[in-house]
């Protein structure tokens, strides 16, 4: 292949590479919005019904952590994707070829690498912690209060 050929692969890749990236970030976004969903409708639930007991109140929190946590995770596999984009982006302005064309090998890159790849940093992010805190604590909160 010339050197301009491998130049626009290395493009289309890194095109590949930011489709997962959006696609990534969608998916945290969804999860947002399924978990403002599951606990406004346990609230719901509640205030329609005065004989449902108190205990409805504190039933977001289980799938509220789940979602934080799979939350986490694609936050965790964003940041990976974001890796491997610098890396082939430095590769197109330097002209080397530290990853190959196509290959996306997110499994070799964690904590020991950098340490914004791996899980438990992920996890503290703002985004994460401050979102599903927040929901945790409402509900703890109108649980305590009602």
């Amino acid at each position: 292949m010339e050197q301009k050929e491998i130049i626009e692969c290395k493009r289309e890749h890194l095109g590949m590479i930011q489709n997962i990236i959006i696609r990534m970030n969608s998916n945290s976004f969804t999860l947002k919005g399924i978990s403002i969903g599951i606990l406004t409708a346990c609230f719901g639930i509640y205030t329609a019904n005065s004989t449902i007991n108190n205990y409805i109140l504190l039933l977001p929190i289980i799938p509220i952590v789940i979602m934080c946590f799979l939350d986490t995770y694609y936050l965790q596999l964003e940041r990976k994707f974001r890796y491997i984009y610098d890396i082939i982006a430095t590769d197109i302005q330097k002209g080397t070829n530290q990853i190959e064309l196509y290959k996306m090998p997110i499994g070799g890159y964690d904590g020991n690498i950098d340490k914004r790849l791996g899980y438990f940093n992920s996890f503290c992010s703002k985004s994460i912690w401050m979102f599903y805190i927040v929901f945790i604590l409402i509900s703890v909160c109108a649980y305590i209060c009602i």
